[in-house]
């Protein structure tokens, strides 16, 4: 996909992909209450473990999921859904290392009846091994993002393309990207307009800037010591510029600073007060 750039300063950063409108609150949490139905169905219809433990017509499914900083937001709605549907309680399990327990549960057979996991080689491989219910036919797949369903089932890993089916409800989509200092961009003759689109120009572009003797770090520390010239020029302090960017002393950071504008953070930021006097 390709990455949208918007001025950020002297910076350009790739902005991070919004999730796509079918993955809001509100339609998780109708898939949630879909998948956790349907997840119990296709149990009961192999006989499997989990939805088996019922008492006087209350069905008890367990949930698994593996983020820590999300377990009390999937606690919630699992409450939320067990108030309108009384006859379901939901055991939601958190684990740190999802993998290695669920892998575990899996050889134990004490299968979860729903699960979150990370759209993964070890989903792809799970998934082609038969473990999770086939999605690709369910009416759910129509409130679906099709992008998110086409990668979902390209994660399968099988080379056989009839296989590669939907095993999972893809819920959230995220990618990350870089920041970049325009400026260093133009010296070594690189259009700050016009980033790499694909691993290949990235790496491409990277042995350019470094046979122009700009190597990562000091590519790095350029885009340090752009921003803290930045703050200079706001007014703030060396010390405190020094801190914001990143450096663990205010010696350190003279040091750089100076061997890469030619002042000393004091200096520079006197010459941006007399400017502000100027008007």
């Amino acid at each position: 996909m390709k990455p949208a750039c918007r001025e950020k300063g002297k910076y350009k950063g790739v902005e991070r992909m919004k999730p796509d409108s079918n993955a809001n609150t509100g339609t998780f949490r109708r898939i949630a209450g879909r998948a956790i139905t349907a997840a119990c169905a296709i149990v009961l219809t192999v006989g499997l473990a989990g939805c088996g433990n019922s008492t006087a017509g209350t069905v008890t499914l367990d949930f698994f999921q593996f983020k820590s900083e999300a377990a009390d937001w999937f606690t919630a709605k699992a409450r939320e859904f067990e108030k309108t549907h009384s006859n379901i309680k939901v055991n939601v399990n958190n684990s740190s290392d999802a993998t290695t327990d669920l892998r575990t549960r899996l050889v134990k057979n004490r299968e979860p009846d729903v699960i979150t996991i990370n759209g993964d080689s070890n989903y792809g491989m799970l998934a082609e091994a038969g473990v999770f219910h086939d999605f690709t036919d369910d009416e759910i797949v129509d409130e679906l993002n099709p992008g998110m369903v086409n990668i979902a089932k390209s994660l399968v890993q099988t080379t056989d393309k009839s296989k590669k089916r939907l095993y999972g409800i893809p819920y959230a989509g995220n990618a990350s990207g870089y920041i970049i200092n325009a400026d260093v961009w133009k010296q070594a003759g690189e259009d700050p307009d016009n980033p790499p689109q694909t691993w290949s120009e990235f790496i491409a572009l990277l042995k350019r800037l470094k046979a122009k003797g700009v190597t990562p770090y000091r590519y790095l520390m350029a885009v340090r010591i752009s921003e803290a010239r930045r703050l200079l020029e706001r007014g703030v302090s060396s010390a405190e510029a020094a801190v914001e960017t990143g450096f663990s002393d205010q010696s350190h950071f003279t040091n750089y600073f100076t061997a890469f504008t030619g002042l000393t953070p004091g200096a520079c930021r006197e010459l941006f007060r007399q400017e502000w006097e100027r008007g």
